[in-house]
């Protein structure tokens, strides 16, 4: 009975020192992942903010569908430490354009309504970039986001009329950074909706010299809608029936 009793003993010593163990090693565990996590950090999205102090009218949103090739004559500034340049947009292919300059090179592929607009820095250039500031106005391009919250059940896909659904900035990237919209406008006499902006501000703090940012903004060009040739011809021959008719009766009335 005594060996008996001493087995047992030793036999739940062994087990209190076996779990004790696998404590102390789940807890070194979990220290050493919460010291990996605290390392690495975790990337934010951009702040993207809207500057309403000032506006501008304009004559209507004509076109929705908008390629990089679309937007040529929007300018381009860059500005930061040892670069400050000015350049405008061009047409690069069908359906690309883009802008350079000093280490630095901007395109955008295809419909802007999805389509990647991707900035690539050269460190090999020695330029600290701290802000891009675009101005859509100079090639007729407006900046173009979600009217409502798409998620609200007062949802409108469209704001201004003419603008179709917008795409507000976004970037999946992981570099943090601040996006600005200013310059809010309107068409005609029409109170601003908010959802159409002339210049968007890239605002990279201290900045960068090095690597590529792929970002998404959806752009719409300033115009009015030109009746189509066809449309004019049976605007035409519906006025001279008009015409027709209102001389014929006349007629009938002075006999």
């Amino acid at each position: 009975m005594r060996i008996a009793r001493y087995n047992i003993r030793y036999t739940n010593d062994f087990w209190m020192c076996a779990m004790t163990f696998n404590r102390v090693v789940l807890a070194i565990t979990g220290l050493l992942f919460l010291e990996q996590v605290h390392a690495t950090a975790i990337p934010s999205p951009p702040t993207v903010s809207f500057d309403d102090s000032a506006s501008t009218s304009i004559i209507g949103v004509t076109n929705f569908v908008v390629t990089g090739a679309d937007m040529t004559g929007m300018s381009v500034d860059v500005a930061g430490v040892g670069i400050n340049e000015s350049t405008s947009w061009a047409a690069t292919g069908v359906g690309t354009g883009g802008a350079s300059g000093t280490g630095w090179s901007l395109t955008e592929s295809n419909d802007t309504f999805g389509g990647k607009w991707e900035l690539s820095i050269d460190l090999g250039a020695n330029v600290l970039i701290q802000t891009i500031t675009f101005d859509g106005l100079p090639g007729d391009i407006v900046f173009d986001m979600y009217h409502t919250d798409p998620f609200d059940d007062s949802f409108t896909a469209e704001g201004t009329p003419g603008s179709g659904a917008g795409l507000t900035y976004s970037d999946f990237g992981g570099t943090s950074y601040d996006v600005k919209f200013q310059n809010q406008l309107y068409v005609g006499a029409n109170a601003a909706v908010g959802d159409i902006w002339g210049t968007m501000v890239i605002d990279f703090g201290d900045g960068i010299n090095k690597g590529e940012i792929t970002f998404y903004q959806d752009t719409d060009r300033i115009g009015v809608n030109v009746p189509e040739p066809g449309s004019i011809a049976l605007l035409g021959g519906g006025l001279m029936m008009m015409g027709f008719m209102r001389r014929r009766r006349k007629m009938a009335e002075s006999v």
